[in-house]
């Protein structure tokens, strides 16, 4: 294994990361979002262009297998609506939804994936007047599409086991904080926080504030019903809780989530809505026909954690220690400036992301099939 170690003085002149990386309050602008072949200076993560054609992309933490195949029979017959309006589908579906997680069909707020909702969250809780609290590092579309409003977001640095630091999240809770976001499994870092004490956290403080968390990978986590914040939710809290198809259902390409929250809220949520209903009618036809199919799920579950196991094993072989992983993806230090090992993996045909963070740099691999995760370490074994 060859190595190109990274100093932390060219680390401090080749990156403004370290400002994420202390947890200092960073007021976004619409011009800051455009990055290319460089460290974002708010999320510490690599900015690079990846070619649309890979032998392995391991990139977006996508499901190899995709749809099912009820899925697939829903969307084809599902073309039938194709001429008209998906109104009346996306009514099925929000009820399908509310049947399914055991809430209130008004308290369902349907999206074009969960970048959707993140986008709006920005205007709909006047983040352009406060500030949001979110873990850094974390999933990044979150505060680049909110911060285009303008407000400031408040980095806290996860603990020294790589989790939401939840306590000093809460301290950092203001009377102009407008949001706190979770993102639990946690991206990159691919863990967890304790149950018990996220429903504590999200008791105290949605009481002060919109506590939103995200649970887009809440299914790959064993006994995944004792992990989600959804309770909060049919308890009346001030609590929103993300999911998305574009995970273990294998919907990326579809673009179709939801959000549960408060009625009030929701009904908010739909005056920022470019159109009332924006997902397409053969997509919610999918998604009503799969969203129980837990047989489906369970096959792809299964399968992710056998290749994401082997693939901990022969990292762990080769000298990497990779993060606790209770999602579809894993993290772990690497010796090479993140850009450049990006690019050598890339010329391999293996697509991946790197971030900087806690003065060291990080590959995140997702997990594919058994045969995209051997041409990964096949190519790890060259670098």
């Amino acid at each position: 294994m060859k190595s190109n170690p990274y100093s932390r003085r060219q680390w401090f002149k080749t990156s403004l990361g370290m400002m994420a990386a202390a947890g200092y309050a960073h007021t976004l602008r619409a011009d800051e979002q455009l990055y290319a072949n460089q460290i974002h200076p708010m999320t510490g993560r690599w900015m690079l262009d990846v070619p649309p054609t890979m032998k392995a992309r391991l990139t977006s933490n996508e499901n190899p297998y995709g749809p099912s195949d009820r899925a697939k029979m829903a969307v084809i017959e599902g073309f039938k609506d194709a001429n008209l309006y998906s109104r009346h589908v996306a009514i099925e579906f929000k009820n399908k939804i509310a049947s399914y997680e055991g809430v209130k069909a008004d308290q369902v707020f349907l999206c074009a994936g969960l970048s959707e909702v993140l986008n709006l969250l920005g205007s709909v809780t006047g983040l352009q007047q406060g500030d949001m609290v979110s873990a850094h590092p974390t999933f990044d579309l979150m505060p680049a599409l909110a911060g285009k409003v303008g407000g400031k977001w408040i980095q806290v640095p996860l603990n020294a086991r790589y989790q939401h630091d939840l306590p000093a999240m809460e301290k950092a809770v203001t009377a102009k904080t407008k949001l706190v976001y979770i993102c639990n499994p946690g991206n990159p870092c691919s863990t967890i926080v304790d149950p018990k004490e996220l429903a504590a956290f999200c008791d105290r403080v949605s009481s002060k504030t919109l506590v939103f968390v995200d649970e887009a990978y809440n299914d790959y986590i064993p006994d995944a019903i004792n992990h989600t914040m959804i309770d909060k939710v049919r308890t009346g809290k001030n609590v929103m809780i993300g999911r998305t198809m574009s995970k273990v259902h294998g919907f990326a390409g579809l673009r179709l989530a939801y959000v549960l929250a408060q009625a009030p809220f929701v009904k908010e949520l739909e005056k920022y809505r470019t159109w009332e209903f924006s997902m397409n009618a053969p997509s919610m036809h999918a998604a009503i026909k799969t969203i129980d199919d837990e047989a489906f799920k369970q096959s792809c579950i299964k399968k992710n954690n056998e290749a994401r196991e082997m693939t901990v094993s022969v990292l762990q072989q080769m000298g990497y220690t990779p993060l606790p992983s209770y999602t579809n993806f894993i993290i772990f230090q690497i010796k090479k400036e993140g850009g450049a090992f990006v690019q050598t993996m890339q010329e391999r045909g293996i697509g991946l992301r790197s971030w900087a963070f806690n003065e060291m740099q990080w590959c995140r691999v997702s997990i594919g099939t058994m045969d995209d995760m051997k041409m990964f370490l096949g190519a790890m074994k060259e670098v």
